[in-house]
Parts: C-alpha cells; structure tokens; sequence
C-alpha cells in the first residue's frame, strides 16, 4: 500500500457484491452450512484486513454490498448468480448488519444503501440498479448521498 496510496490516505472499500451473488449460496449447497456461516467466514477475512488497513495509518471507510440482482434479469455468464433473489437479499441484509457491527467495533465509517433498495419482502427495487443489474445505478444518487454525508468527511 505505502508504494502508491498516500499516508493517512482515505480509503472506502466495497466489499460482498460478488462473494453475495455468487459465492455464499454456491459454499452452502457444498459445504451443507447456512449462509450465515458462509458470510461469518468471509467477514473473518474482510475485517482483519480493514483492520490492517487502519493500523498502517489510513482512514478506512466500508461501503456495503447492494440489493441483489432480480430473479427476472437473464442469467448473463460475466455476472452469473446463485441462490433465489430473497435468499440473496436475506444473506446481504445478515452480511450488512454483521460488517457494520464490526466496522463500528474498529471506529470504521460504514456506509450502506441496501435497506432503502428493497421491499418488506426482500425483493430489490429494480431502479437502482444499472443496465448490468448488479451494479448501482446513478438513479441511487438521492440514496447514497445523505449516507455519505453523515459518515465521509468534507
């Protein structure tokens, strides 16, 4: 890091996306454990490293994963998908609680969308998503925006 990020340099790392569509839902089916053990794995990884991140220094922020994909959108091979849109969604919603918990354990700005891009049901408001349907849309500017301004500073 030192080699090309500035010291106390402000860092927003975004985490889940992928290891969320993808990932947990394909280890559960292997590993016949609950998605959230899959996930209490990963944050395992991610915290430390946040962690490490902020020792060296660094002004480390956390930005959450989004609502998942809808189970409507085609399958497309460069953004493939496991699990059932709610199953998705519960597992971002458990996956965003236990990250922000330790971000705020380790004074880690946590910033999040996701509650306000899906329904009671945990199904994803589609118009925050982009053309892709995986990645945020700038359609969810008037979401984020209030987010970043309580918790990045100016």
């Amino acid at each position: 890091c030192s080699s090309f990020i500035k010291p106390n340099a402000h860092i927003i790392c975004c985490l889940g996306e992928i290891d969320l569509r993808v990932h947990v839902f394909r280890q559960t089916a292997l590993q016949q454990r609950t998605y959230q053990d899959i996930v209490d794995d990963i944050l395992a990884e991610y915290l430390p490293f946040l962690v490490a991140l902020q020792q060296k220094g660094y002004h480390v922020y956390c930005w959450g994963p989004i609502a998942s994909q809808r189970d409507v959108c085609p399958i497309d091979p460069e953004f493939p998908r496991n699990g059932t849109e709610t199953e998705r969604n519960l597992a971002t919603a458990y996956f965003t609680e236990q990250l922000a918990a330790g971000c705020r354990q380790h004074h880690i700005g946590f910033l999040s969308v996701f509650k306000q891009m899906i329904t009671d049901d945990f199904q994803t408001i589609e118009e925050y998503l982009s053309a892709a349907h995986c990645h945020l849309s700038q359609r969810a500017l008037p979401l984020a925006q209030p987010v970043w301004e309580k918790v990045l500073p100016l």
